[in-house]
């Protein structure tokens, strides 16, 4: 018989999981709405370099948006042509476009994307992994749990939820105080983007599951302890047959 309220927490679980895993595999952390601010964090983000490949040709390269793990940049000079790259350890990227179709041209200097504190966007993409692997667990137990009606199971399902809650929060606050909202961040020049969005909706959601799983499982477990209480009365006393 299946656990309704196990059932429940299973699929906010769930929900939880799919926007999480959209936001971390999306990019759009950070949208840029003013690349021509002049902030010193959006002249740093945003630089214009002279690419030594193109002599004598300036080119403004300018971040359109970047997520946890992909940073766009967009040419402005020259029909705003958009191109992507990896962040990497240092947080900076090269850059490349591909002219015409078919001649492709890198840029020579590195173009830093995360301009406040590189350590606390490489915590927070550690965070986010750590979190997504705890919440993968919890799903899969709790889902168990709402078939095989176990209290063992949800309880543990709903630990391993809450702690993977509270570590998208944690990545949550660590990268918008440091990356958007802190001294010099990106609100001058940027908005939140929709992957962001769902990373910040994902973390309620699965302390919300993980709160009913552990319901679910008290009340499985009383249900079970009602049972071996009547299944000990049924017993004969000693020496009567």
């Amino acid at each position: 018989m299946v656990n309704f309220v196990t059932l429940v927490s299973a699929i906010l679980s769930i929900i939880a999981l799919v926007l999480a895993a959209v936001g971390m595999a999306t990019n759009h952390w950070i949208d840029v709405t003013e690349p021509r601010s002049t902030a010193t964090s959006a002249r740093e983000a945003n630089p214009v370099v002279t690419n030594t490949k193109l002599p004598g040709l300036t080119v403004s390269y300018n971040v359109h948006h970047y997520g946890l793990w992909v940073g766009c940049h967009v040419e402005r000079s020259f029909g705003e042509q958009r191109s992507c790259a990896y962040i990497g350890n240092r947080c900076y990227s090269d850059v490349c476009w591909i002219r015409n179709d078919r001649d492709t041209t890198c840029l020579d200097a590195k173009v830093t994307l995360v301009d406040q504190s590189c350590t606390s966007y490489q915590f927070t993409r550690v965070l986010v992994c750590l979190g997504m692997i705890l919440l993968v667990m919890g799903t899969s137990l709790l889902v168990v749990a709402s078939c095989v009606t176990s209290g063992r199971v949800a309880a543990s399902g709903s630990g391993l939820t809450l702690l993977s809650s509270l570590l998208l929060c944690i990545a949550f606050v660590v990268f918008y105080v440091k990356e958007y909202a802190g001294v010099d961040g990106a609100s001058d020049w940027a908005k939140l983007g929709w992957s962001f969005v769902l990373l910040i909706i994902s973390w309620p959601v699965a302390a919300v599951a993980a709160i009913v799983g552990a319901l679910g499982a008290v009340m499985v477990r009383d249900k079970d302890d009602g049972v071996e209480d009547i299944r000990y009365d049924d017993q004969p006393a000693d020496g009567i047959y």
